[in-house]
């Protein structure tokens, strides 16, 4: 059951050591972290962003229901309400810029 690491370790290591050009070697280590993870590199940063874009999405979404709510009984003005959910968005904007930048 250990073996399959091993081999791992031994294309990560023939990877790094093997002196190749940058894109060669990033398709190396993407394949050694393939046959241990049994996913490319790509599609689980894909599917952290998507954990995380959802995440701030449904926040936005909870920051919006909240500030309604609040606006309805009379706590806070319109333009309060404007303001906070204008700036619930602009932090999904910029998520999703970093997000999208560092998946991408």
């Amino acid at each position: 059951m250990i073996r399959p690491f091993l081999w791992l370790a031994e294309d990560t290591l023939n990877c790094a050591a093997a002196g190749l050009a940058d894109d060669a070697r990033r398709i190396c280590l993407a394949k050694a972290f393939q046959a241990g993870a049994g996913v490319l590199p790509k599609d689980l940063s894909v599917a952290i962003s998507t954990i995380i874009l959802t995440a701030v999405f449904l926040w936005v979404a909870w920051l919006s229901f909240s500030q309604y709510q609040s606006f309805a009984n009379g706590e806070i003005s319109f333009y309060d309400l404007m303001w906070r959910v204008i700036r619930g968005i602009v932090v999904l904007s910029l998520f999703t810029i970093v997000v999208g930048n560092w998946s991408g």
